[in-house]
Order: C-alpha cells, then sequence, then structure tokens
C-alpha cells in the first residue's frame, strides 16, 4: 500500500522537476515561505476571480471594483519572502499584467458574471488505481442541460493549444475529480483561461486518452515510492 497516504498533481509535478525538492517538502515537510512574484501575482488574482463569483455573481461589477479587490489583496498578502528570479523584471510590471488578467475576464464575463457557477475553489477526492488523490479546481460549472466545465485559471507568460490539453495530467485528473464525484453521467469538459492572452481551451477527454494519462500517473507514483 501506499506509504503516502494522499497524494496530488503539485506532488507528481514537484517530484519531476526536483525529486531532492520533494524530499524536503512532502517527506520532511520542511516549507520554504519564499514566494516568485510570478506565483505571488497568480494566487492574487485567482483570489480576486473567487471573490467576484462567490460576493458578486449576478451583481453589476466594474473593473474598477475587481482594481480596488485587487489592491486590498495585493498589499494585504505582500510578504517580505516574495522574490524576483529575472532581475529585468519589476514589481510594477507583474502587478501590471494581473491587472491585465483581470481586465481580460471583466470583458468577456462582466459586468454582470452571469456564469452558472456550481462551485469555486472545490476540493475532492478521488481515486487513480490504488492511489488517493486530492484536488483543488478553480471553478466548476454546471450548465443548464447538465453539462460539467472545469476551468482551470492560468496567468503564465505562454498559453496552449488543445493539443497539449489532450495530453495534460492536470487536466486529466480534474476530470477523474468530478467524474467521480458525481452522481450523473453527463458530458465532462475541462479545459484552462489563460488570462493575460484572454484565451480559453475546452475538451472533452476520449477515453484512450484518459487511459494513458492513468497509467502516466501510476507509473510516475509507483517511481516515487520506489526511490
Amino acid at each position: 500500500m501506499s506509504l503516502q497516504k494522499i497524494y496530488s498533481y503539485s506532488q507528481i509535478n514537484t517530484y519531476k522537476s526536483c525529486p531532492e525538492r520533494y524530499k524536503i517538502a512532502y517527506l520532511d515537510r520542511t516549507r520554504k515561505d519564499d514566494e516568485s512574484i510570478e506565483a505571488f501575482m497568480g494566487k492574487v488574482v485567482h483570489e480576486v476571480l473567487e471573490w467576484v463569483f462567490k460576493e458578486r455573481a449576478n451583481k453589476f461589477t466594474t473593473f474598477d471594483k475587481l482594481t480596488n479587490k485587487y489592491d486590498d489583496l495585493w498589499l494585504g498578502s505582500w510578504h517580505d519572502k516574495i522574490y524576483i528570479a529575472d532581475p529585468r523584471v519589476s514589481t510594477d510590471h507583474i502587478y501590471t499584467i494581473g491587472l491585465r488578467c483581470l481586465g481580460n475576464f471583466c470583458n468577456t464575463y462582466g459586468p454582470m458574471f452571469s456564469i452558472p457557477v456550481y462551485a469555486t475553489e472545490l476540493k475532492l477526492e478521488f481515486n487513480i488505481g490504488e492511489y488517493k488523490f486530492r484536488g483543488i479546481l478553480d471553478r466548476v460549472d454546471k450548465t443548464n442541460d447538465g453539462k460539467w466545465i472545469i476551468t482551470d485559471y492560468k496567468t503564465s507568460k505562454r498559453a496552449k493549444g488543445i493539443r497539449a490539453a489532450k495530453s495534460d495530467i492536470q487536466l486529466g485528473l480534474y476530470y477523474f475529480a468530478i467524474k467521480q464525484n458525481i452522481e450523473d453521467d453527463n458530458e465532462i469538459l475541462t479545459g484552462w483561461n489563460f488570462l493575460r492572452h484572454n484565451k480559453e481551451v475546452y475538451l472533452q477527454f476520449e477515453k484512450e486518452s484518459l487511459e494513458k494519462i492513468k497509467k502516466q500517473v501510476v507509473r510516475k507514483i509507483e517511481k516515487i515510492e520506489k526511490n
């Protein structure tokens, strides 16, 4: 049986990029407080969008209101362990990118934000083979015709397309998370909203792709436990 009680995509991704970092974070339980300026900006943008759908859904909400919330969260969450890896990048530059992300989202869905949101920051547990997983989904919508739509927000510099989505492990795990926690057999779409580019990519996974992702995940966990 698995030594690690519950896995997550971030654990698998951490091990893939640096096994030693995985050991420090998930086995030694030593967490660092430092945070890149890009990660901080992305976190604040996520929090603003969560606020929109929890507090402002179907209410007239201007971009100025989003900006004010963004500023409040930015200033309230700022800490001295935030670092800038690239000396050519300034705090103001990253801050402005966050505003652009919110502006794109507001232009597309505002000012009423009347999306059929089922939940935001939804925490779910599910299984991949014999292994337990836990995931947090940025936003889950349920349309009037019963379709489930999972959206993962991205503030990254580069956007991806449908080809990359078909083999993406994280999106596949989101599919399994919803599939195992709902009581219907309705269509499930998973995808990204690349906020910086105002680009959305969604797909309905084919069975073959899901099986490949499941096998990849199991192999990665087996490698983690073996090492």
